[in-house]
């Protein structure tokens, strides 16, 4: 688990046969954070090969109609 997003995102597509790699956004309500991460992998079998991304809020999405 890393703040540094884009070094292990980089990581992740150079080698993606890891244990597992979770990116987080910046978030000092650690309690929010670990709500978050737990949502997150809560239904992921294996972390392995996997890069799960945990922001402080939802992703605004950016669709067009």
């Amino acid at each position: 688990m890393t703040l540094n997003r884009y070094d292990f995102i980089r990581l992740h597509s150079q080698q993606p046969t890891h244990a597992g790699i979770i990116v987080c956004t910046e978030n000092s309500d650690f309690a929010m954070l670990a709500t978050r991460i737990d949502e997150a992998i809560f239904s992921v079998e294996t972390l392995v090969g996997k890069l799960i991304r945990v922001y402080k809020s939802p992703p605004v999405s950016t669709a067009r109609e």
